[in-house]
This record gives C-alpha cells, sequence and structure tokens, in this order.
C-alpha cells in the first residue's frame, strides 16, 4: 500500500522508541506513517477543519482495524513532545465524547514547514484491510439509501430523455458567446467547463444518473441536480416536457416544523431530533449536562438567579428575576436541555409567532417588504440566519437583525444549537435533513405509491405538467401528516434558455474570471 507523507518524518528515528524483534519495529512504522497519512494534506485539507481548530477526529476502531490494534502505542510515541527538537509529530485535542466525538489529531506545524511530501511503501496487508472497511461502509451506505430507494427506482423507470439535439446545440452557441468574453488565457477553463455540460447530456442519454444519498444532508444527488438548471428545459419523461414543482421558501418553512415539543421529545423513528441528527440531540444533552445549572438558565433562559435548591433525587427548583417579576422554575435533573425544550420554551409568543405565519405565501419577499430588501437578498440572508458558524459574516446583517428582534426566542434557539464546536454548521444540517425527510422520503413516496414519473431536485420535483396539481396535492398532504404545517407548493415553467443566451455567457465568463482571480490572489500570498 502507497502512502503519501511529509518528507520530514523520514527523518525522525522512529526505531528508538520500538522494543522487539525487526518485524514488530517494520510493522510499528508502517502504523505511525499509516496514521501520519490520514491527516496530511491534499488527502486532509485543515481547512475543512476549521470548526474544530484544525483537528481531525479520528476513529480508534477504525484506524485499530488498519494498524492490528497499533494506535494507542502508535499515538503515544507521536505525541511524545520529546521525540524530536521541534516537539510532537502530533497534537491532539484530548476532546472525546462517548457517542459523539472522536479525538482530534493534527500534524504539528514544523511537520510541514518544507512542504514536500513523498510516498511510502507499507505492507500490502493495509489494502486488504482497507477495502474489507470499504465492503462494510459500502452495505452500510446501501442501507442508508434504501430509505430513499423508491426515487432511484422510479428515476430509472420514468422513462427520462434528454432532448440531446436541442441541447447540444445550445451548448455549442453558448460556449462561442461564452469564448468571445474571456481573455486567451481562461479559454482553457472555459472548454473544461463546457466538457462536463457535455458530459451531463451523455450520461442522462446512457440512462447514467448517478444516483447517491449524502450522509451529512440526507439530500439525494444525482446527475439532475448537478446539470446546469438551463438544460432542464431539454429533459423529458415519457417523451413528454416538464415543470418545476417546488416547496416555497422552504428553509424557513422547515424551521416552523421543528419549533414543536413533540420534535424534541420524542426517540422513536420518526420526524424529530433523535431520529434524523441523533449525534446533535446527544451533543445537545451533554452540553447542557456539562453546565453549572445557573450557567444554563443564564445564558439560555436569560434570568436573573436569585436561588435554587434541590427539592428530591429528580427535581431542582430555581426562584428567578425576569425584569422585577420573582419565578419559580422547577427542572428534572437529568436532561437538562431535553427538558427544557419540552416545557414552556415553545409557549412564548415569538415561538408561536413564527410558526403562525403563512407559508403558503412567499415569505422571503413578505420579510423583503417588510425591511426595504429585495426578495434575492433576503433568501441569501437566510441562509447565514440558520447557518451560525459563520459568525464574520453574520454581524451587521440586516436580515438577522430583523429576526432577533421580531422572534427572539427562534434567534435564541437557533443560537444555542450552533454552539457545538465539534460539529460544522449543525443547525443548517439539521434543517437539510428535515427538508429531504418530509419532501423526498415522503412526498416522493406518496408520488411513488400513486406512479407519477418525476425528477428530484433537492427541495422539488419535475414532473409531467399535466400531472403538477396531483404532484401538488400528493406533497402537501403528505407533510401536513408529519408538521401539522401546511407549506407553500409553487410551479415554475423551464424557460427556453435560448432567448438568454448572452445573459447566460456573461454570467459564466465572469464567474470564470472571478474564480481565476481568486487563484491567483492566493499563490501570491
Amino acid at each position: 500500500m502507497k502512502l503519501t507523507i511529509p518528507s520530514s518524518i523520514i527523518k525522525v528515528d522512529l526505531s528508538q522508541y520500538i522494543t522487539g524483534r525487526s518485524q514488530r519495529n517494520k510493522s510499528m512504522c508502517d502504523a505511525a506513517y499509516f496514521v501520519v497519512s490520514l491527516l496530511t494534506p491534499p488527502v486532509f485539507n485543515p481547512k475543512d477543519y476549521q470548526y474544530m481548530r484544525g483537528f481531525k477526529p479520528l476513529s480508534s476502531k477504525v484506524v485499530n482495524r488498519m494498524t492490528r490494534n497499533r494506535f494507542n502505542e502508535v499515538k503515544t510515541i507521536l505525541l511524545d513532545s520529546n521525540l524530536t527538537e521541534n516537539g510532537s509529530i502530533l497534537l491532539s485535542d484530548n476532546t472525546s465524547i462517548a457517542g459523539i466525538k472522536h479525538t482530534g489529531y493534527k500534524l504539528n506545524q514544523w511537520v510541514l514547514e518544507e512542504n514536500k511530501f513523498i510516498e511510502v511503501e507499507i505492507d500490502e496487508k493495509y489494502d486488504t484491510r482497507k477495502e474489507k472497511l470499504k465492503n462494510e461502509w459500502e452495505l452500510e451506505m446501501k442501507c442508508f439509501e434504501d430509505r430513499y430507494i423508491h426515487i432511484k427506482e422510479d428515476m430509472d423507470q420514468s422513462q427520462i430523455t434528454i432532448d440531446a439535439a436541442a441541447a447540444e446545440t445550445y451548448l455549442k452557441e453558448l460556449k462561442k458567446r461564452v469564448m468571445s468574453k474571456v481573455v486567451k488565457k481562461n479559454k482553457t477553463q472555459v472548454k473544461k467547463y463546457f466538457k462536463k455540460l457535455y458530459k451531463v447530456i451523455e450520461n442522462i442519454e446512457k440512462g447514467e444518473f448517478n444516483y447517491s444519498v449524502s450522509k451529512r444532508n440526507h439530500r439525494v444527488n444525482s446527475v439532475f441536480t448537478s446539470m446546469k438548471r438551463e438544460l432542464r428545459y431539454f429533459l423529458r419523461t415519457n417523451g413528454e416536457s416538464m415543470i418545476e414543482v417546488d416547496i416555497s421558501t422552504s428553509h424557513p418553512f422547515t424551521l416552523a416544523t421543528i419549533l414543536t415539543e413533540k420534535f424534541f421529545k420524542e426517540t422513536n423513528l420518526g420526524y424529530n431530533l433523535h431520529s434524523l441528527f441523533p449525534q446533535l440531540y446527544k451533543s445537545l444533552e451533554y452540553l447542557c449536562e456539562s453546565m453549572e445549572y445557573q450557567d444554563y438558565v443564564e445564558k439560555f433562559v436569560k434570568y436573573m438567579i436569585v436561588e435554587s435548591n434541590v427539592i428530591n433525587d429528580n427535581y431542582i427548583e430555581y426562584n428567578t428575576y425576569k425584569g422585577n417579576v420573582l419565578t419559580n422554575i422547577k427542572y428534572p435533573i437529568l436532561d437538562t436541555f431535553i427538558s427544557y425544550m419540552c416545557g414552556r420554551f415553545w409557549r412564548k409568543r415569538g415561538i408561536q409567532k413564527y410558526r403562525a405565519l403563512n407559508f403558503k405565501e412567499d415569505i422571503y419577499k413578505t420579510i423583503g417588504d417588510d425591511i426595504g430588501m429585495t426578495r434575492e437578498k433576503v433568501k441569501d440572508q437566510f441562509q447565514l440566519y440558520i447557518n451560525f458558524s459563520d459568525k464574520n459574516r453574520r454581524v451587521n446583517v440586516e436580515l438577522i437583525k430583523h429576526m432577533e428582534r421580531k422572534f427572539k426566542n427562534v434567534s435564541k434557539l437557533i443560537q444555542f444549537m450552533s454552539n457545538i464546536n465539534h460539529l460544522k454548521s449543525p443547525f443548517s444540517y439539521l434543517i437539510q435533513r428535515c427538508e429531504s425527510y418530509l419532501f423526498l422520503r415522503h412526498g416522493c413516496l406518496e408520488l411513488s405509491k400513486n406512479n407519477i414519473p418525476y425528477i428530484t431536485i433537492h427541495d422539488s420535483v419535475l414532473c409531467q405538467k399535466e400531472k403538477r396539481y396531483e404532484v401538488q396535492y400528493l406533497i402537501t398532504d403528505s407533510i401536513i401528516k408529519q408538521t401539522g404545517l401546511t407549506p407553500g407548493i409553487k410551479f415554475k415553467e423551464l424557460e427556453d434558455p435560448f432567448p438568454s443566451l448572452d445573459e447566460a455567457a456573461a454570467d459564466i465568463a465572469e464567474s470564470i474570471s472571478s474564480k481565476n482571480k481568486k487563484t491567483k490572489t492566493s499563490k501570491s500570498f
């Protein structure tokens, strides 16, 4: 098995820390190189783990299976600060939470300073072990994807085709116009860009839809989700043109559906936090149990604690001030987060006010009209609102200020649930998982049961025009049954892209030029 590791590692004599026969020395060195390779660029990019300060979590179980139970001994050596004059090879965050987070590791800065990497060859048995783990992962992934198998089966059986001749004519003309708008040095990127678009057409003609399900956000990905929007116009199902049916303002609506006691309380299979995002559920539980109760109440409830006392083994009582009003609050000693979230919080005015919004309307436009902002800008800023990890971009964002004023407790919940350092954008991914559960696992399942051909594109489907009202009814009804709330379902015509060739060409040319400028700037540093 070949591995890529920093060249500086080879200069370190690891054998002095290894006792026993030469064969053991070789296997320990192989194990050390394997661990280092897991943390070595380009396989591992520290930027992907900025929310964990560059540390990458490693599963002891997996690494031990690859190294034949040598991980503990190897990491002891690699973490030794006396290993070299520059210190240890690895650094650790020393944080492991059972069922939630593995201990994180990263290479010490001196290891990467030379920015030189070499290939090393280790025992070929690592390839066998890797293949075995890969097969197990693929089996696990298949079990996960089977929840969405109705989508794959329907796409395979829907007689999906594309008017390839018309689509290629469009791309040929589009490419010609883009080429006329870019400088010579950017023409190679233009060719690569259009090569991918032609490949999409080819894959659809062959019936290769490249179906997969993301374990991170539970979205169904396919050739249709990655294709350029304008090309959808040329798609056909059973030889007929299509129309797009989607949930209006999907993320604001999905947010409203989780603002219930039931969503946080239930632990059975279904539409709840425990089922859809168990890692987040456990993390929140751990976060609150690790807090002092006073800290918990102060940070989240925003009460002033006067006194507290344990009533019995199960309950603790707080006397608090909110404003000038003395209030008595009683909490179960265990499950702090869950117990509170299942209590009075959901009856607060801001929560109920948000859930009462008319989601049949265009909420983005409604909010935009309130604060003098375009619909598209509101939509863009709403993503920042639910993605609390990007704190720098959130400063002085008008939409976020508006939501914090009008729906204070909704904003408080998002902030609280986003305050988990070892999870990347947890609340944003929760909303996406919820959206997928409602729309793909249930809405699309109803379409399948009723033999309606469709193509999924995240929170929308493409279907035959004559079926659009039936699709609208089935999806709406299924979501109401799951949430008790009524979504807005709208239709979008797939417009002929030929009249907008110049506009599309200008956008592509600008995108490629901007990308190259950013690349050049980053290299200069």
